[in-house]
């Protein structure tokens, strides 16, 4: 697993560049990629959620129920921080159609897959790549902005809760499993690279 660890670490550094290059030209500054923020933000704790109610394995569902509620605040912790910000967390707000397509990717690794992708797709990538995306909202930002438990969280835990669930995966079922895990991640990496970019059109 470590070498699929190292590969979507090296992935993830390449990603998002449309929505970078829009914050750091200050495009952003408008907030409103918040509110597609605030979607993914209640869809993915809705999904771990999920996850922790399905999962057979004792071991994983013990993590995937410590995963779940070190974040299930989440989502209430976001609107709070909309609402002192200026932004109303009762807009109604659909996701692009781009966000939609990474929904439903991660609702079918949730579902269907098997714990080694559940870990790969919701853990490693999803926390890796949000913890690389909030540590370059919180650099142009600056705390002054985006202040609240909800950003400080996701700076001080996304990088643990990447490694969540993957020591306790056995070798040899992860050896079995490596083509599919490979082409879930390829996806993945596309699905969020896209994803994240639509919130850039709200510039």
């Amino acid at each position: 697993m470590k070498a699929l660890v190292l590969e979507t670490e090296r992935a993830c550094e390449g990603l998002c560049t449309e929505f970078l290059g829009a914050l750091y030209r200050g495009a952003l500054d408008n907030m409103q990629w918040v509110y597609q923020l605030q979607v993914q933000c209640e869809r993915f704790i809705h999904l771990l959620s999920v996850a922790a109610r399905l999962c057979d394995d004792p071991l994983q569902q013990e993590i995937r129920r410590k995963h779940f509620r070190a974040e299930r605040a989440h989502p209430e912790q976001l609107r709070q921080w909309m609402t002192t910000a200026g932004l109303d967390p009762q807009r109604p707000w659909r996701p692009t159609l781009e966000q939609t397509a990474l929904i439903d990717f991660l609702t079918d690794i949730t579902v269907h897959g098997t714990s080694a992708e559940q870990v790969l797709i919701l853990n490693v990538l999803s926390e890796r790549l949000a913890w690389l995306t909030f540590r370059a909202l919180l650099r142009y930002f600056g705390r002054t902005k985006l202040h609240g438990t909800y950003w400080q969280e996701h700076e001080d835990v996304d990088q643990e809760h990447a490694k969540m669930g993957v020591a306790e995966l056995p070798q040899h079922v992860v050896d079995l499993e490596r083509p599919v895990l490979q082409q879930r991640l390829k996806r993945g990496l596309f699905l969020y690279d896209r994803a994240i970019n639509s919130w850039a059109w709200f510039a």
